[in-house]
């Protein structure tokens, strides 16, 4: 199946065929504006508008895609402006060759500069490309190719394919807008394909793209040279618009001015660089008889549009509209009628350290929303499904809440990845009675120690997953052990529930070491050193993911698995992102591995999911996913069994219900806790023919929730109080009843 670079091809998809309707209605509005433009605007006046905004345009996908901000990108708009001119009036090329020479040059420049300053972050990235771009203008202000302090003057524009006599300025015109929107289609197709993708995972969390294996500089390196090239195919038209290539293109301020634009557009939007631009521009040239005033009104109208418009003028649009021209999406499913419609709400991980297991579940919701909706929806209502992206941050998990809560009505709430992020939204989703179905996050004091009546949770908690990991390795003949686990809420928790009941199994064994590297650490040469000196019969770790994935592949380089037994989170998801450099041998537990569920549980239904999941990310289901669809499901089922939306009347129905599982019958959740009885999946990774582009398991085992799960009394003894008071106070009648539309 698909490699983890396939699966961010798929994740684009996701995300890009949300919202391609808006999309072309702002760009259709663009390209007429701008069509109708010059009949009733200065020409001159918008051509250089239009090269400005191809210019800020480019420099955008570095800074707002990538994350670099680079105070030299007047070196690739002026050295550009130069090469063309000089083409154009000392060697005669007709217009096209002129622009694309000044492009091409700009381009190897980009090349040159990049290579040099891809490795350098930060201030220093951008004190660098600073550096180099002041290069560049002391060249140009001492050589005699671009006429020093004078410039190449009278620059003559030609007749570009020997048919379009860009002398007259309605040519020349509508030569410069189609040039900017090729310039704009091509950024747009960057920004929206797989490689636009890698480039946001990138700017989220670099470490976790490499250790998925992205080569993070390559990507940068050519973001930075497409960016770079673009910006020299503005300052190659704008030579020719002006007849003119000056050290003005070339200084520092140039590279200023741009930032300008784009802040004050949107940083990282489409369309707001574009705008910045134009408003820029048309400042500098409305308000030029203010003299040497100009900058100081110029800086007070920056001031207060930073103020006012945080996220740029079009970023501020988009948040007040909802429409997904940034990151933080919405995502609507939309089936046929009925009118009515119930809104379902989803706070996940689209961006940040887990955004592959928080789209793995956003797809998974998506097609449980699609069946019930292609049923005929929920007593009349159809289904909307509205996602909201936590970045992985508890902050703004707890935010997305009340966003979807109180602005979008939602009447239940799902996610999200995160355990911390799981812990925040609870508490909201307590203040606002509202039921939360957490279906990846797992932590279990969201159910024990901070439970409450409105949450509940269709996915294995620490707890049990550690549990479950303590019956298995206390049947093998290890006694000395050493805990690896990421240094947050899960790792802690779920750690403490396997040494308590390994001891309980095991009372000889001994915990030589617990380690606790950082959340998204990269480098494990540390650990790899310390777990050998320990001398561990074996090594228990619950790291995930990307961090489970960068140790494997340091871990294999040293042979480390060949000196001592390791068992870890190896779920669908890792072994598909590790894809050869899996190691055959290891003890994997996960939470629904597909391969094992279809041989345990085979039905026509989970084949069907299968088959149409994989129409969608051309990837195989984890159990993120699974867990995802289940959550809706369970809700749905409530639903119909009480014949209505009322919270309170579904939380009665939530309780002790049998849920119609993906991963096969005989689940339901326990009412003290809320928490479903589903289990861990547990067996040694090893190769099969049938799966050829990656690792799979051989000899896997189910234990059940309700095998290792806390009993009822020691639920009730943790949270101190009687049962019935665990939960929050009922509402008055009707005030669980949310909003119908």
């Amino acid at each position: 199946m698909a490699t983890a670079a396939e699966y961010v091809e798929a994740a684009s998809r996701l995300v890009a065929t949300a919202v391609p309707r808006h999309q072309v209605i702002a760009f259709a509005i663009m390209v007429g504006v701008l069509v109708v433009a010059p009949f009733f605007v200065y020409p001159i006046f918008l051509m250089k508008a239009l090269c400005f905004a191809l210019f800020a345009c480019a420099f955008n996908l570095l800074i707002g895609y990538v994350g670099l901000l680079s105070f030299g990108h007047a070196a690739f708009l002026g050295a550009a402006g130069y090469v063309s001119a000089h083409a154009a009036k000392v060697w005669g090329s007709p217009p096209e060759l002129a622009i694309l020479s000044g492009t091409a040059v700009a381009g190897l420049l980009g090349l040159v500069i990049g290579a040099l300053t891809i490795r350098s972050r930060g201030i220093y990235f951008a004190n660098i490309t600073l550096a180099f771009a002041q290069m560049v203008f002391f060249f140009a202000i001492q050589s005699r190719f671009t006429g020093g302090e004078d410039g190449i003057q009278a620059v003559p524009r030609g007749t570009m394919f020997g048919v379009l006599d860009l002398r007259q300025t309605y040519t020349m015109y509508f030569v410069v807008l189609a040039i900017f929107l090729i310039g704009f289609l091509v950024l747009y197709r960057a920004i929206h394909s797989p490689f636009g993708q890698v480039l946001k995972a990138i700017r989220e969390n670099e470490p976790r793209a490499v250790s998925l294996g992205f080569r993070a500089e390559h990507y940068k390196l050519i973001a930075f040279v497409l960016s770079a090239t673009l910006s020299g195919l503005a300052g190659a038209t704008k030579a020719l618009v002006f007849q003119l290539a000056s050290l003005t293109d070339v200084h520092w301020t140039m590279s200023g001015e741009v930032v300008l634009m784009t802040l004050l557009g949107g940083l990282g939007t489409v369309y707001g660089p574009a705008v910045g631009a134009f408003i820029v521009i048309a400042l500098e040239n409305y308000l030029a008889q203010l003299g040497a005033w100009v900058t100081v009104v110029q800086g007070a109208i920056f001031v207060v549009c930073v103020l006012t418009f945080r996220r740029g003028i079009v970023g501020e649009l988009a948040r007040l509209v909802d429409k997904p021209l940034r990151v933080n999406l919405t995502f609507v499913v939309e089936p046929a009628q009925p009118p009515r419609t119930i809104k379902v709400g989803m706070v996940s991980s689209a961006t940040g350290p887990w955004a592959l297991l928080g789209l793995a579940g956003i797809e998974g919701a998506r097609l449980a929303v699609a069946d019930l909706n292609a049923a005929g929806g929920l007593l009349g209502h159809r289904i909307d499904l509205i996602v909201r992206d936590d970045g992985g941050k508890a902050a703004a998990g707890a935010r997305a809440t009340r966003e979807v809560i109180v602005d979008d009505e939602a009447a239940l709430l799902l996610g999200p990845v995160g355990s911390d992020v799981l812990l925040a939204m609870s508490e909201v989703a307590r203040e606002t009675r509202t039921i939360l179905i957490s279906h990846t996050a797992n932590t279990e004091r969201a159910f024990v120690e901070g439970g409450h009546r409105y949450i509940f949770s269709v996915v294995a908690n620490t707890f049990i997953e550690g549990s479950a990991m303590a019956l298995y390795m206390a049947r093998q003949p290890y006694r000395r052990y050493v805990i690896l686990g990421p240094d947050y809420e899960l790792g802690h928790t779920q750690a403490e529930a396997f040494e308590r009941r390994l001891r309980e199994h095991r009372p000889d064994v001994e915990i030589v070491a617990r380690l606790w590297p950082k959340a998204g650490a990269q480098d494990f040469a540390t650990y790899l050193t310390d777990i050998l000196e320990a001398r561990p019969d074996a090594v228990y770790s619950n790291l995930f993911g990307a961090d489970l994935a960068a140790f494997t592949r340091q871990g294999r380089a040293v042979e480390f698995f060949t000196k001592v037994p390791f068992a870890a989170l190896y779920d669908v998801e890792t072994l598909q992102a590790l894809g050869p450099d899996a190691v055959e041998g290891v003890v994997g537990y996960e939470r629904g591995p597909f391969h094992v569920i279809r041989k345990l549980w085979p039905s026509p239904r989970f084949e069907d999911f299968l088959h149409r999941y994989g129409a969608a990310t051309n990837r195989y289901p984890s159990a993120w996913a699974m867990n995802a669809y289940d959550a809706v499901m369970a809700w749905a089922k409530a639903v119909r069994r009480v014949e209505t939306f009322d919270t309170e009347k579904l939380v009665d129905a939530l309780e002790g219900l049998e849920l119609d599982s993906l991963q096969g019958p005989g689940r339901f959740i326990r009412p003290v806790d809320h928490q479903a009885n589903v289990g861990s999946y547990i067996g040694v990774v090893a190769w099969d023919e049938r799966f050829p582009d990656f690792a799979i398991w051989r000899d896997a085992t189910y234990i059940p929730g309700d095998q290792v799960w806390r009993s009822e009394a020691e639920v009730r003894e943790i949270r101190g109080r009687a049962p019935e008071h665990a939960a929050a106070p009922r509402s008055a009648p009707g005030a669980g009843t949310p909003a119908v539309r």
